[in-house]
Formats: structure tokens, C-alpha cells, sequence
């Protein structure tokens, strides 16, 4: 295996390999990023508070990164702690805790050296302990972590210190992503024993003064930063503002300085005043409507293909998404990622193949309840459009709108039918797993396949780009097919900022530069 270091990001052989370092990358360069913010005359600025509503915010909200979920989770979270890896604007992989990582021909352990002189912000020094302490931590199902799959193939009792900035992983079976896995944001690090996430403890660029689930969190500059004379901001609070609309009037009002998740068909508008910038960026994000395949009506196929087949992708892109972003064929994987199968055809809209699967199913006449929520980005109207568009093919949609407040506690994967987004992930395995693999702790749809599940574990441990492509391939053949959701949208990374706000780079990885503000600074 190739090894990474801090002078340099991975060659192109293991960096196609990897979908942070290759997919990412190629979609800045085909699809473009329209506002970057990475143009000042007079140099950054030091000092300043940042004010930002997120979309989402509820008495669930956490600190523990170990058990991020939302979007207001994350952006708080990477204030707060570092990852050994992370994902540059441009898609790469770059070393953020770890200076260097790699692995062994076999692609089955894995020595990551550790970068010197790191603090946390209680004054203790970063050590291998520590990291094996966060991973352990993610592996533990008492945690109950999302991404507790996604890295199931470390073995947690193996993980090793061979001194206190070498760490060893040991894998129990070949795993040519690992480097990409150490960018999950569920493994941002936290220290050795830590448990008490209402007071956390992080290497970050800020510390948290105050935090208030569901209503407000407080963080301060961390002057021990280890990127020296970084961050350039003082402090920085975050508030969620569940409405849209009520966001983006925080924004114009000056009562917050960005916004994440602005809605699409605000952006002309937004674009249109010279106080406010808008980002729009082309990511691996995408809408999907998850059916419970595990009980009627959505465990016959034929209902799933009917349902799929009754939505006019193009249409619903343009009308609901202001066309920002690309149609999706019914799987996780955006057009741009490397492993996408272009064999794969659009489903075209059919309203009479509609009616033939329906029929098929004994299903015709049938009343299917769709919930969504503005928790979900331009949800509510996209719902509305596709029951219009399905009635053509007679089949009867209702759609149910759900409160913003606890949606993905209280609707998602509770309601048969319930719309749902994803950020996208840093690696092929993991997109394809988060959500369709049957241990999967977010199998939204229920879903239960053992020749996908056989498929992703095949490809975990083969190297060679081509032979893995093949088999990403037939997964994403038998989603398409065969899966339980409809997935037709892949969203551009929507946001906006007071023009006075420099520094935050469109990411293609999520909102507002993938909340790396490190660098950000206001130009008073």
C-alpha cells in the first residue's frame, strides 16, 4: 500500500481507490463550485463573533461524536474536535491529526504516526491512547454509533500503541479504504475515558463555553490550537432555525452572519443582493424516499418499481430543486464517483410500466402514505410535485407533512414510507453500506439482500481499482432494481453568508465548507 504523509496527499493509484481522494475531486472539476470566498485583498482578520443557523436542532442534540446525526451535530462537533484524516476542498485525503498513514501489501493493518506537540483543550497531550480510546469507543455497540459498520472490519482488541504517537490497526479482513474511514466524522478524536459530552473535551480550534440542546451552543477561540495563528475568529455561536424561509430572514435581518441548507428557489433572490454570498456546491448528497421492505405493501418489488417508476426525475430536479444538482438512478452513487455505473440507464418516467407493476402487485386502487418534513431539503414541495406526477399513473400518493422538531427520532425509519436525505460518504464501501448493507444501523428501507451484502465484503478486500469497479457495479445494478428506495436527486450543497464572511471554502463534502472555519474570518 501507498503511504501518506504530511508533505504530500496520496498518488493517483490509491487515490482512485478511494472515493474522498478521487470522486470528490473530480466532481469540483466537472461540475464546478460557483462561490468560493477565497479572494481578499487586504488578508485574513483576527477577532470576531460568527453567528449561524443550521436547519435542524432538537432536544436531541449532541456533542458526542460518536453519535452525530444532524446537521447542527456535525457543524458543532468539528468546532469542537479534530479528525486523524481529513477530506480537502479539492477531495483529497490531507492529514489532520495523523502526519502519516500505511498500510501493508495485504491491506490488513496499518500503522498511523501521529502528529507532535497536539493538546487537547484540558492540557492533555494527544497519544496513541487516546485514538484507540475514540475507535474502541465507535466499535462498542453500548455506544450505539452509526459508524460503528462502516468500521466493523477493525479489530478493536488488536488496536495497538507501539509508542505514544504510533498507532497499529489490525483489520480482520483487507480493507484498501481504511484511510478514508479514518475521515468519518464519528471518529473526530476525544481523550482517553472521556464520557461526559455535556462538558467535551477536544484538540480542535474551539472550545465549547455553552451548550444548550435544541436552542443554542457557545464556542471559544482555543489559543493552543496546533495549527499555529489559527482560528482567526473569537467566538462562534450556532442556533437551529427549522423554516427555510425564517432562516434566510435571520440572514437578511443581520440577526446571524450564514445559513445552511438555503432553499433553492431562494437562491436567484439571494444572488441578487450585493450584501449576501451564496455557495452551491456539487456533492455526493442525495434525497432519497426509503420503503420499508420489511412488511406490506413496500415488500413487493413490484410496489417499489411502480413508485419508482412514477416520478419524472428531470422535472422533479427542475421544479422542486431549481435544477440544482443532477438526477439519480435509484442508488447512492453520484455520477461523478469514479465506481458509478453508467451502464445503468435513467429510469425514465412511465406512467403505463407504472400501472403494470401495480397491477402485478394486487395493489391497484391502493392509497400509499408518503411523510416529509421542511427538515428535508426542498421535502415538502418535491412530495407534492411526485404525487401530482404519480396520479397520472393512478396511483394515489398522500403526503404527510411531519414536524421539523425530533423528525429523525420520532418519523424516520418509524413511518412506512418516509423521505430522508444523506450527506454522502467519504468512501465507496461506505455509501453503498451506511444504509443498504442488512446489519446496516440506518438500513432505512429494512432491507435485506445477502448477495449485496456478499458484494461489499468481496470488494472491501480487493485492490486492484478494476476488479472492485465490477463488482460496485452489479451492487449498484441490484439497488437499482431491486432496492427500497427511490432516489432521484443528488442536491447541490446549498448555503448562504454576509458578504462580510471570507474564508470558508465550498466543500463538496457538506454545508458551509463542511463547517471548517479555521480559517474563516469577518471583514469588518
Amino acid at each position: 500500500m501507498k503511504r501518506q504523509t504530511s508533505a504530500g496527499h496520496q498518488n493517483l493509484a490509491v487515490s482512485r481507490r478511494e472515493f474522498g481522494a478521487g470522486a470528490l475531486a473530480l466532481a469540483t472539476v466537472v461540475c464546478g463550485v460557483f462561490s468560493s470566498h477565497r479572494s481578499w485583498a487586504d488578508g485574513p482578520k483576527k477577532g470576531g463573533l460568527f453567528k449561524v443557523a443550521c436547519d435542524s436542532s432538537s432536544a436531541k442534540d449532541t456533542l458526542d461524536p460518536a453519535k452525530t446525526i444532524s446537521v447542527i451535530d456535525l457543524c458543532r462537533a468539528t468546532q469542537i474536535y479534530n479528525r486523524l484524516v481529513d477530506i480537502a476542498p479539492d477531495g483529497t485525503l490531507r492529514p489532520a491529526l495523523a502526519e502519516s498513514w500505511e498500510g501493508n501489501a495485504a491491506g490488513d493493518e496499518w500503522v498511523v504516526k501521529l502528529r507532535q506537540g497536539v493538546s487537547f483543550h484540558n492540557g492533555k497531550t494527544l497519544t496513541a491512547e487516546d485514538v484507540i480510546y475514540t475507535i474502541r469507543r465507535v466499535l462498542d455497540p453500548e455506544t450505539a454509533s452509526g459508524a460503528r459498520v462502516l468500521i466493523a472490519d477493525i479489530d478493536g482488541a488488536a488496536l495497538k500503541a507501539d509508542d505514544s504517537r504510533t498507532l497499529r490497526i489490525k483489520l480482520t479482513a483487507p480493507n484498501a479504504d481504511l484511510p478514508s474511514l479514518l475521515a468519518l466524522y464519528q471518529l473526530h478524536v476525544v481523550p482517553e475515558g472521556h464520557t461526559d459530552f455535556a462538558k467535551p473535551v477536544g484538540t480542535g480550534p474551539f472550545s465549547c463555553r455553552s451548550f444548550e440542546p435544541g436552542v443554542a451552543a457557545v464556542f471559544v477561540r482555543n489559543a493552543n490550537y496546533w495549527k499555529s495563528e489559527l482560528p482567526y475568529l473569537d467566538e462562534i455561536h450556532t442556533i437551529g432555525i427549522q423554516d427555510p424561509t425564517a432562516r434566510f430572514n435571520a440572514l437578511l435581518a443581520g440577526d446571524v452572519h450564514a445559513i445552511t441548507k438555503l432553499d433553492a428557489n431562494l437562491v436567484q433572490r439571494a444572488s441578487s443582493l450585493t450584501d449576501i454570498s451564496v455557495l452551491s456546491t456539487p456533492g455526493p448528497a442525495h434525497a432519497t424516499y426509503p420503503m420499508r421492505s420489511d412488511a406490506p405493501p413496500f415488500d413487493s418489488n413490484d410496489v417499489r418499481l411502480a413508485l419508482k417508476y412514477a416520478m419524472d426525475r428531470e422535472k422533479l430536479l427542475s421544479v422542486a430543486y431549481a435544477g440544482q444538482g443532477v438526477v439519480g438512478y435509484d442508488h447512492p452513487v453520484a455520477s461523478f464517483n469514479p465506481y458509478f455505473c453508467p451502464e445503468i440507464p435513467l429510469r425514465p418516467y412511465d406512467p403505463e410500466r407504472a400501472k403494470f407493476h401495480l397491477k402485478k402487485a394486487g395493489q391497484e386502487g391502493a392509497t400509499f402514505e408518503l411523510t416529509t418534513s421542511t427538515i428535508i431539503q426542498n421535502g415538502v414541495e418535491a412530495a407534492t410535485i411526485y404525487a401530482e406526477m404519480a396520479s397520472k399513473a393512478g396511483i394515489n400518493i398522500k403526503v404527510t407533512q411531519a414536524p421539523a422538531d425530533g423528525y429523525w427520532s420520532a418519523t424516520w425509519m418509524k413511518k412506512p414510507w418516509a423521505m430522508s436525505t444523506w450527506w454522502g460518504r467519504p468512501t465507496i464501501d461506505s455509501t453503498l453500506g451506511v444504509a443498504y448493507a442488512s446489519d446496516a444501523k440506518w438500513n432505512e428501507g429494512a432491507w435485506k439482500n445477502a448477495k449485496f451484502d456478499q458484494i461489499l465484503k468481496d470488494a472491501r478486500a480487493i485492490t486492484d481499482f478494476d476488479r472492485r469497479k465490477q463488482l460496485y457495479w452489479e451492487a449498484q445494478r441490484i439497488l437499482a432494481e431491486e432496492g427500497p428506495s427511490i432516489i432521484p436527486v443528488f442536491m447541490n450543497w446549498l448555503d448562504a453568508t454576509s458578504a462580510k464572511i471570507k474564508g470558508i471554502q465550498s466543500h463538496p463534502m457538506g454545508n458551509l465548507g463542511w463547517f471548517q472555519w479555521d480559517e474563516a474570518w469577518i471583514d469588518s
